[in-house]
């Protein structure tokens, strides 16, 4: 009876640990994915310290209305370029289009993500993808996953600027009513700074998580 009692727990305790096993159940699997509702997109996500951010880039594509102008943008108005590097966005827009339990982070939620990556003058280096994708073999080392990418910019029916050399990503903290704050990354720096350009721009978004 004792030996029919112990095969049972065995099989019992097999079972649990099998479910808690990392990839295992359908939850675990929901906590390393953002999925978007709104179109069906999936984004690979980090933990990085305390912080939940997406390991990609943003590619929603905000609906405008027939013959509006569009506030997001492909680079060079080219579809592949969002498959690959995400949609770039206004100030604007950008402050308003994270997915739902997902928000723009302001700069004290990017400093702490800098602190814990080691500090702002290293974070560039441990951020950015380490593809070859950089100009002038400036990728990083990717140390956390956070993969980001040089997307470059829009300065909207301006043109379209700095592909593969340096990553943008907007913050909702203002300089004043016509600018505000951005993340950005270089491929021939170490380090991660803030810039402020006006909000008519369109840059990158990362969504971090509520």
């Amino acid at each position: 009876m004792k030996r029919k009692f112990l095969v049972a727990i065995t099989a019992v305790a097999f079972v649990f640990l099998t479910a808690c096993d990392n990839g295992a159940s359908s939850n675990d699997d929901d906590e390393r994915v953002l999925n978007d509702s709104r179109d069906g997109q999936v984004y690979k996500i980090v933990k990085i310290g305390d912080q939940v951010w997406m390991a990609e880039n943003l590619k929603y594509e905000i609906p405008v209305a027939s013959g509006a102008s569009p506030s997001s943008f492909c680079y060079e108005n080219r579809e592949e370029s969002c498959k690959s590097y995400g949609r770039l966005y206004t100030w604007t827009e950008a402050v308003n289009v994270c997915p739902k339990g997902w928000h723009l982070p302001d700069s004290s939620e990017w400093n702490k993500l800098f602190i814990a990556v080691g500090g702002k003058q290293l974070a560039g280096e441990k951020l950015k993808s380490a593809d070859s994708i950089w100009y002038y073999g400036g990728q990083g080392t990717d140390e956390f996953g956070f993969g980001a990418l040089p997307a470059g910019f829009s300065k909207g029916f301006n043109g379209f600027y700095d592909f593969r050399k340096y990553g943008n990503f907007w913050t909702t903290t203002n300089s004043d009513d016509s600018n505000a704050y951005h993340v950005t990354v270089f491929y021939n720096k170490k380090s991660a700074d803030y810039i402020v350009d006006p909000k008519s721009y369109a840059l990158s978004v990362r969504c971090l998580k509520n």
